[in-house]
């Protein structure tokens, strides 16, 4: 959380993740606010990792 798109999507997909970015209807804002797997959880390689990024709002 708090990375941009590109540095999440870099670090989930070198880790053998696949990546969902999911975006606010109004005002997006390249920052992650969340993600599916919340940090030290873990999830099986090749999963799909869905991040949420902030809104502007």
């Amino acid at each position: 959380m708090g990375k941009s798109t590109d540095e999440a999507k870099r670090a989930l997909t070198g880790a053998g993740f696949e990546v969902e970015v999911k975006k606010p209807f109004l005002f997006p804002r390249d920052k992650v606010e969340s993600q599916s797997v919340a940090g030290g959880e873990q999830a099986a390689k090749g999963s799909k990792i869905t991040i949420r990024l902030e809104s502007a709002l």
